[in-house]
């Protein structure tokens, strides 16, 4: 079915805000799959509130990245049946879940773009493998605390030999007097 040109128009404005509102993007080829496994993949995606997943027009999405000023090589590398997964942030988080569905259906991971620089499938990878903020947040505050716990454990040790050893002497002068 063609697009007039408005829709055309439209769709372009659509994909550019995307990718400009995105911190990664995600291209996976989709053909082959059904519409109830594409559909349970989306409801994963919108339940981590930082995604959008789209299936694209590759002539527009081309259009649309090629206003950014990338290479020729990524724009070379968008053909057949594509979808984009736009991520708004915590892109670690949506990369586990494309990683797991593309392992789980045999899908492939075109390439990403993480601040308009190319990944290709291993840095997506590595990316996914990444914890989420939450869980670095809380090994550095366990890192921190223990630390500060050593040092206040050895600044008390030192107080309570320092007090026993006056307690000992007061004693001992006491004795003797």
């Amino acid at each position: 079915m063609a697009i007039n040109k408005q829709k055309k128009q439209d769709i372009l404005i659509e994909y550019m805000n995307d990718i400009n509102s995105s911190e990664c993007i995600f291209l996976i080829n989709t053909s082959g799959l059904s519409v109830n496994v594409i559909d349970e993949f989306r409801v994963k995606l919108r339940s981590l509130n930082n995604s959008k997943y789209k299936l694209i027009k590759n002539t527009l999405f081309k259009l649309a990245l090629s206003k950014k000023e990338l290479t020729e090589d990524i724009l070379t590398n968008i053909y057949g049946y594509n979808a984009v997964v736009f991520s708004i942030k915590d892109s670690n988080l949506i990369a586990k879940e494309i990683v797991d569905f593309a392992e789980s259906n045999g899908v492939e991971i075109n390439f990403g773009l993480l601040n308009l620089n190319l990944l290709n499938k291993n840095e997506i990878k590595s990316l996914s493998q990444i914890p989420n903020k939450q869980t670095l947040i809380g090994s550095l505050i366990y890192v921190l605390n223990f630390n500060t716990n050593k040092v206040l454990n050895a600044l008390n040790y030192n107080t309570k030999l320092l007090i026993n050893s006056i307690d000992l002497v007061k004693d001992k002068k006491e004795v003797n007097v």
